[in-house]
């Protein structure tokens, strides 16, 4: 009997002591993420900054967000940034930002309340993302929060203008004039209003016409192109048509043209990039 309330006893304890070790920590912030628009690589961005204040906050308090090694962010006016509470507070500029290194730290500037916050900067204020794509970790917490302050990394994919790169040749023999067929993808969008190109870089021993290039011959995905140029190895044609990202693109160049292929039988690389 006497075991058996002993079993009775400890049963009870350890059933009055679980709820203490299932008591979670407070956070300052909570729910937080990160976008950048556009999110390619090298780009001048807008960061779009979502999450949820645990407390209410004065206009005296400050956001701190640091940025991952790589992007390039310089210091930029009050008015480069946004704060809202949606649908109850809109838009504002905080009462000032500073920046040192990759730390922004930005004085709030007017009373907000628990609950959901967004924070923008905009691309004017010149932040611009890393040369190289991978997923990159940043981090944002309130200046001497006295409850729990920590936070998780907000990570956000960089990539970059342009992946998945092929290329036909035909004819494929060493010094032939040739066409070229080359398909990628664009992840960044290409506009006529801003005279945006697509820059193909040929492999070193390309010929290329010593005359202006016809540029009606080239098209880009069935749309003839209205300018082309060569620089160096470089072979710069004008959209024709504007791309909205994602998109698959197919740039055409005919033997027409007069690209001729290097002299030397070997593996060789053709590069694409855009303007932006």
């Amino acid at each position: 009997m006497k075991n058996m309330l002993k079993k009775v006893f400890v049963m009870l304890m350890i059933v009055a002591l679980l709820p203490l070790g299932f008591v979670g920590t407070t956070k300052a912030i909570y729910g937080s993420s990160v976008t950048a628009t556009p999110n390619t690589i090298n780009s001048t961005a807008e960061y779009n900054f979502t999450f949820y204040f645990h407390n209410t906050h004065t206009a005296k308090d400050q956001i701190v967000i640091t940025f991952p090694n790589g992007f390039n962010v310089s210091s930029f006016a009050r008015d480069k940034i946004t704060i809202s509470q949606p649908p109850s507070t809109p838009p504002f500029n905080p009462s000032d930002v500073s920046v040192s290194g990759n730390l922004v730290t930005i004085t709030i500037g007017q009373a907000l309340n628990s609950g959901y916050c967004n924070l923008r900067i905009l691309s004017s204020a010149g932040i611009k993302n890393p040369p190289n794509p991978g997923t990159y970790n940043f981090t944002l917490y309130i200046q001497n929060e006295p409850i729990n302050n920590s936070t998780v990394p907000l990570p956000l994919q960089i990539i970059s203008a342009v992946s998945g790169v092929s290329v036909t040749v035909d004819p494929l023999n060493v010094g032939s004039i040739a066409s070229y067929e080359i398909f990628f993808t664009i992840n960044v969008s290409l506009k006529t209003s801003d005279y945006d190109y697509i820059n193909i870089g040929f492999p070193l021993g390309t010929t290329f016409p010593s005359t202006t290039i016809q540029s009606s011959l080239i098209t880009v995905n069935g749309s003839a192109c209205s300018y082309a140029d060569v620089s160096g190895n470089r072979f710069l044609i004008r959209v024709p048509q504007s791309i909205t990202a994602p998109a698959s693109v197919r740039v055409f160049i005919p033997s027409t043209v007069g690209i001729q292929n290097p002299p030397t039988a070997g593996t060789y690389t053709i590069k694409v990039s855009t303007s932006k």
